[in-house]
């Protein structure tokens, strides 16, 4: 994981796929600028340096999966996987769940999902 100003470099290896979403931010990969929402994606051996920033997931799900269901949790732990292997350090998380609850539930949980993004905007 990257914290800003840090860089990485991967090697892809023959006959690997890799993909890199940026989440939020802005990351340099091979000198070319990608921010919030742009992808790479490479299908042959290559090298990647990437210089980042700090990396923001917002995860929406019907379901919850805090306690006993963690292990249930297919989303959150695979992209911090994913971005961990492309070496960002500095993840902030915001999990919207469950978004099949009452309809007045979900208008609190998704104002409090609105504050934490605004306190994780002003940090990024």
């Amino acid at each position: 994981m990257l914290q800003a100003g840090e860089s990485l470099e991967y090697t892809l290896e023959r006959n690997r796929h890799g993909w890199l979403q940026v989440a939020t931010g802005e990351i340099t990969v091979n000198g070319t600028t990608l921010k919030g929402g742009d992808a790479i994606a490479s299908s042959r051996a290559v090298a990647l340096h990437v210089t980042g920033k700090p990396a923001a997931v917002i995860y929406a799900r019907g379901g919850a999966y805090g306690g006993e269901a963690s292990g249930m949790d297919h989303q959150k732990p695979y992209i911090e996987q994913i971005l961990a292997f492309f070496g960002f350090s500095e993840i902030h998380s915001i999990v919207i769940e469950p978004t099949l609850a009452a309809p007045e539930d979900v208008a609190a949980i998704e104002a409090a999902a609105t504050q934490a993004a605004k306190q994780i905007a002003a940090k990024l």
